[in-house]
């Protein structure tokens, strides 16, 4: 990937560049650190076809293998590990690995070239004998060997033991793969167990199929023959096999359930310690995990979206959240890379660190919106009310003042000082904040269940009335009132009565409210207040996709519809809106700054250029937490996710021009080293050669001496140049010529 740009589709400056997030340092996926490219964030270095749907990856010295539901196993060779070659493959005559779904496959290899893989709902387990690679075989399965049992729910593999547990609960000696040797029984304490891991000298087992709770026992098998239950510890409650997993790492265990987490740390030899972590529950589902030493990478999927969560495990008992990538599959930790694969491909990661750290706060409530007075953010807070922060140095924010709203402020807009909140079932709030550390309430107007609000002029436009999952139905209307005195507001009129609606939403400019009622925006003109007159109306989506929030630029308006996307209706002729653009993106709330449009979507935030609505450009990107809102301001991104308001930088790095060469004979290679993302270069050959449109020229000199090079490079963040001297000898002349003649020397 060419700096930060992951698509040759993102053609300008404006989408190489996200720095980083507020609150805490990032140890990402990254293709390079944040020091070589100045614009860090998930980035593929490879990626790999497979032919079926991937359950599992294994990575083992320099060999990676895939096991592939549908077809079978696939070796690649990492020896150059930014280069991959693709080995070889066994494909299952009887398509014993055949699934709806790779998630039912688990692979282990060992440091000898064998494999290990259960496979269909965990009926079997199969061994494979990788040593050629070129040529993968199976050695046996399970089914045909009688210690086995009939059936395996789980197994695991490590340093020649073999454990599996089903319709039998035993540990196998694999020093010979062909010849798995029984060794031990876990299952002579009368538990039955439906998941096994082994980490370090101890196999941990999930003890199940009980009707009041489940349970872990750890076993020691540091001498096989004696199977040791050193610890027991109950759950609490019954979970189905389908929602069991146990995840090991170096000395750590993850557990999971539905809705529980927990880990088992077995690193101190006095015993194991299980720790339970509630703060883990905004994930649904985990697809999978990758440990490498401390550091969990967690394949999850939520309400919020997919993602990949990187938690720093050094503390067992207070996990942290350090950084979440765009990333969600199968996971491996190769090493030097982190292997993922989202069943049709593998990519590959590098593990960095580096990003640097912005400010940022948790005011301590449920941060819904955020609005600007200068450098003075203002903080819909949920129950707090408002809160308002200094921001003028993000990297040391502070919190200056705050006001209780009475009940939960929703949305915020600010004009001259004044702070206008829609504050639910106490309606209107009018805030001054021109003293930030002290804001005093001007005046307030009830309405029932106000929920957004914008400002034209001296006019506010109040959605309010909710639907359906929020309590009793509510009417929507929009509420006009005069606010020219916000001392004194004047209820001027109101618009709907609408019925259907999940909740509304309003934009307005110019003497005309955007106004959003279930699949409907209403285009209404404002140019006599008292009399308000819907010109138009427009459907967007579907019935039960309703349009969330809107925004307005120019002649463009832009609504968020859940599960469809980023709607685009142009306004031009407001008696006949017409809708030119849908982008398929994460789409729950959406605020513009110019022709950019910000849209979050759960944890995912999408940057859209709409200069040309007709082709439109944009990015993706993942963040840490969901947002409620992402406001931009001083070319930072500031995202409302409860409960912190953290801050993202759009800024990038100036470049930093080098280059290296490697000459054969009067044929000069360069290498374009140049760090940072630049769009414009310039080389000078140094014999009056100058390139422009080439990032790594290939170069003939005619006549042997020394060439001074320059290489400059330039964005809009900067620029930068570097002089490098090339020297071409007679005696390299000679060689080239004495070689292309056919001669000797």
């Amino acid at each position: 990937m060419d700096e930060c740009v992951e698509s040759s589709r993102f053609h300008g400056v404006f989408w190489r560049c996200f720095v980083g997030f507020a609150l805490i340092a990032f140890s990402a996926l990254t293709a390079v650190s944040a020091a070589d490219t100045g614009c860090p964030g998930l980035a593929k270095l490879i990626e790999l076809d497979s032919h079926g749907l991937i359950g599992d990856l294994g990575v083992s010295g320099s060999l990676l293998v895939a096991a592939e539901s549908g077809y079978g196993i696939t070796t690649w060779s990492l020896d150059d590990p930014d280069h991959p070659i693709r080995l070889g493959s066994w494909a299952s005559p009887t398509r014993i690995f055949h699934s709806g779904s790779g998630d039912v496959l688990k692979l282990r290899l060992d440091a000898r070239g064998f494999a290990f893989v259960g496979s269909r709902d965990w009926k079997d387990v199969w061994a494979f004998d990788l040593r050629v690679p070129d040529h993968p075989k199976p050695l046996w399965n399970s089914e045909t060997m009688g210690d086995f049992g009939i059936s395996v729910y789980d197994f695991d593999m490590r340093n020649r033991l073999l454990a599996v547990v089903g319709s039998k609960d035993r540990l196998f000696d694999v020093a010979d793969p062909m010849r798995p040797i029984l060794i031990g029984d876990f299952s002579s304490h009368g538990h039955a167990y439906s998941k096994v891991v082994l980490v370090g000298s101890y196999a941990v087992t999930w003890r199940s199929f009980s009707s009041i709770e489940d349970g872990v026992d750890v076993f020691e098998i540091s001498d096989p023959s004696d199977l040791r239950r050193i610890a027991s510890f109950d759950l609490d409650q019954h979970y189905s096999i389908q929602q069991q997993a146990l995840w090991a790492g170096d000395d750590l265990v993850l557990l999971t359930g539905e809705y529980f987490f927990a880990v088992l740390d077995v690193s101190d030899p006095s015993g194991p310690t299980l720790h339970h972590l509630d703060n883990l529950g905004r994930w649904e589902y985990i697809r999978d995990i990758a440990w490498k030493g401390r550091t969990l990478y967690a394949s999850v999927y939520s309400t919020s979206g997919s993602r990949t969560e990187i938690i720093d495990f050094t503390d067992p008992a207070n996990p942290i959240l350090v950084d979440v990538a765009d990333n969600a599959g199968i996971l491996v930790n190769g090493g030097e890379r982190l292997y993922s694969s989202d069943g049709r491909s593998i990519d590959a990661h590098s593990f960095a660190a580096g990003l640097p750290v912005l400010g940022g706060t948790s005011p301590g409530g449920a941060v819904e919106k955020v609005a600007f007075y200068g450098d003075i953010a203002v903080v819909a807070d949920g129950y707090r009310g408002i809160v308002t922060l200094d921001v003028s140095d993000v990297e040391n924010s502070e919190e200056l003042g705050s006001f209780e709203a009475g009940d939960y402020a929703d949305d915020v807009v600010v004009g001259d000082g004044i702070a206008f909140v829609a504050a639910s079932d106490r309606g209107l709030q009018i805030i001054d904040i021109t003293n930030p550390t002290l804001p005093v309430l001007l005046a307030s107007m009830p309405f029932d269940k106000a929920w957004e609000i914008a400002l034209d002029g001296d006019l506010v436009l109040l959605a309010c009335g909710r639907s359906g999952d929020f309590g009793p139905y509510s009417p929507e209307w929009l509420q006009i009132i005069d606010v020219s005195d916000p001392s004194q507001p004047e209820h001027l009129a109101s618009v709907g009565g609408f019925q259907n609606g999940w909740h509304p939403s309003v934009a307005a400019e110019n003497g005309v409210a955007y106004f959003a009622s279930a699949n409907k925006l209403l285009l209404i003109d404002l140019s006599e207040p008292r009399r308000p007159n819907i010109l138009s109306t427009i459907e967007l989506g579907y019935e039960r996709y309703q349009v969330r929030d809107v925004a307005v630029s120019g002649h463009l308006v832009l609504a968020t519809i859940p599960l469809i996307g980023l709607a685009i209706v142009d306004v031009s002729h407001p008696s006949t809106p017409e809708l030119i653009q849908e982008v398929n993106v994460p789409a729950y709330g959406v605020s513009v700054d110019g022709t950019t449009a910000y849209v979050n979507g759960g944890a995912k935030l999408s940057v859209i250029d709409f200069s040309d609505p007709y082709n439109l450009e944009h990015r993706t990107i993942s963040t840490k937490r969901p947002m409620w809102g992402a406001t931009p301001h001083n070319n930072h991104v500031f995202l409302a996710s409860p409960p912190y308001l953290e801050i993202l930088s759009l800024e990038c790095q100036p470049p930093v021009a080098s280059f290296e060469f490697e000459s054969s004979a009067f044929l000069v290679q360069f290498t374009n080293t140049s760090k940072y993302f630049w769009d414009e270069i310039h080389w000078d050959l140094g014999d009056g050669t100058v390139i422009t449109d080439m990032r790594e020229p290939l170069h003939y000199y005619e006549i042997p001496g020394a060439y001074d090079v320059e290489l400059h490079v330039a964005s809009e963040f900067g620029e930068s140049t570097t002089i490098s001297t090339v020297v071409v000898s007679e005696s390299s002349r000679a060689d080239f010529l004495a070689v292309e003649m056919g001669g000797e020397r």
